[in-house]
């Protein structure tokens, strides 16, 4: 049986609380991509990427319910900033350095790259 997802939400999450909000999310029937991140001297920076405003103030609430600090990562097609080969992906920071990779993106090899192919089929810039 397949189900279909109507909505994504990302999560940039380190451990235990990354692993409680996928799980929360999945069973309000979201489909979740998550990848792992946390701060060696802190409070571990969880990364939120969506297109819905009410489920995304309601991960981010979860998020800081949970101790960790929420960084708005943006609509769902900034998620790309949070895949394997990006700067945040794996990344072991707090908030504010992840916002600052998040915000270096558009200017990466990988984010030109993104930009030039949204650009040559007519999308909207990843930046």
């Amino acid at each position: 049986m397949t189900m279909r997802h109507t909505r994504t939400i990302g999560i940039l999450g380190a451990g235990k609380v990354g692993t409680v909000l996928a799980r929360l999310e999945v069973a309000a029937g979201y489909r979740v991509l998550v990848a792992g991140s946390g701060a060696p001297d802190g409070i571990a920076a969880i990364a939120v990427a969506g297109d819905d405003a009410d489920a995304l103030s309601t991960v981010m609430h979860l998020v800081d319910d949970l101790g960790s600090e929420p960084v708005d990562a943006g609509p769902l097609a900034h998620g790309v900033r949070l895949q394997p080969g990006t700067e945040p992906f794996g990344a072991n920071v707090g908030a504010g350095e992840l916002r600052a990779m998040l915000d270096r993106f558009p200017v990466s090899e990988r984010g030109r790259a993104v930009s030039e192919a949204r650009s040559a089929n007519g999308l909207a810039s990843a930046g």
